[in-house]
């Protein structure tokens, strides 16, 4: 249960966003990659090509988050900043990008709402360029986390050949092909999509089990005889009639009791939780035309229009199902 909200607990919701904002703009200034070591704000200005007293003030802001530290007029990253975000650092997050272009699209919510349309066909600002790499970069860090876990779930029992549909940065693909190296392993995606996804399995190792097909899987074969078609985070991007018309392709390209699964995130019947979910429609809302969370019910509704039977869902632990569906 809720604690009572008070009107400073409203205002303080309403400047939430200023945090995130000041970090963004840290992260697309790249301020952290040039402050391993001490610096003035003069100094870094110079650097990075801006105006010194606004440079300043976003300095100090940082100070505050705890982000930077600051010794007589001069400021360092701390030990996080440095691990995570400076670019040099191996363990550098790779989302952030993706993340500055996803605050733009929340930003249009409220005539996302009005006009009912995603915030690219409002026609407001300028549109962002070159986001499809940072985007699959950051699925790549998303998915590279939690493959693992998500394939310790799959049953590859008797499998021969797979379809990661909509793979991406083909880190599910990769996992499979490590350690199922007898599995013929084919990962669909876009044709922008297909030569990132090289670049990060290339560097992953040399797998001569992975494959790729290039196209748009509501219109182009997907391929056949598969015996596990895997749908990770594919789903929420698309209305109801699309997935179903995605299921039903993916019934057409497996064998016999051939196996469906989707990873996805699920929200519950009330719609109200788990808070992950909740916000995550919203986000669906800005960026697509029609996609949305489901509930396990409406999973198992499509699974019957597209002439699968539903077997099980399971919770993964990162906010995430793994339903599994076997064709009829």
């Amino acid at each position: 249960m809720h604690k009572p909200i008070t009107k400073d607990d409203l205002m303080n919701l309403a400047r939430k966003w200023q945090e995130s904002r000041v970090f963004l703009a840290a992260c697309e200034l790249d301020i952290f990659s040039h402050l391993s070591e001490f610096k003035s704000s003069g100094e870094l200005a110079e650097e990075l090509k801006v105006k010194e007293r606004y440079l300043d003030r976003l300095l100090n802001t940082l100070v505050v988050l705890g982000l930077l530290e600051k010794r007589d007029g001069r400021f360092k990253n701390t030990d996080a900043a440095n691990t995570y975000l400076d670019k040099k650092s191996r363990d550098y997050l790779l989302g952030l990008t993706h993340q500055c272009h996803v605050f733009y699209g929340w930003s249009l919510l409220t005539d996302v709402v009005k006009n009912g349309i995603p915030s690219r066909e409002l026609g407001f600002g300028k549109p962002i360029e070159n986001w499809l790499e940072p985007f699959i970069t950051a699925m790549q860090q998303y998915a590279s986390e939690r493959a693992p876990k998500l394939i310790d779930l799959i049953d590859f029992s008797n499998c021969k050949k797979f379809l990661d549909l909509g793979g991406g940065s083909g880190a599910n693909s990769v996992e499979v092909a490590r350690r199922y190296p007898d599995i013929d392993v084919f990962i669909f995606d876009l044709t922008d999509v297909i030569p990132i996804t090289k670049k990060f399995v290339s560097k992953a190792g040399d797998f001569k089990n992975i494959h790729y097909i290039e196209g748009d899987y509501l219109k182009d074969s997907i391929g056949e005889g598969y015996d596990v078609i895997l749908l990770s985070n594919i789903i929420h991007a698309h209305g109801k009639d699309e997935v179903i018309k995605i299921f039903k392709r993916c019934n057409n390209a497996l064998k016999d009791k051939g196996r469906i699964i989707i990873h996805d995130f699920l929200v519950n019947e009330d719609r109200v939780s788990p808070p992950w979910s909740v916000f995550f429609a919203i986000n669906m809302l800005v960026h697509t035309k029609n996609g949305d969370t489901y509930t396990e019910r409406e999973i198992r509704e499509f699974f019957k229009e597209a002439n699968f039977s539903f077997v099980s869902n399971t919770p993964t632990g990162f906010n995430s199902d793994v339903i599994v569906g076997v064709k009829n």
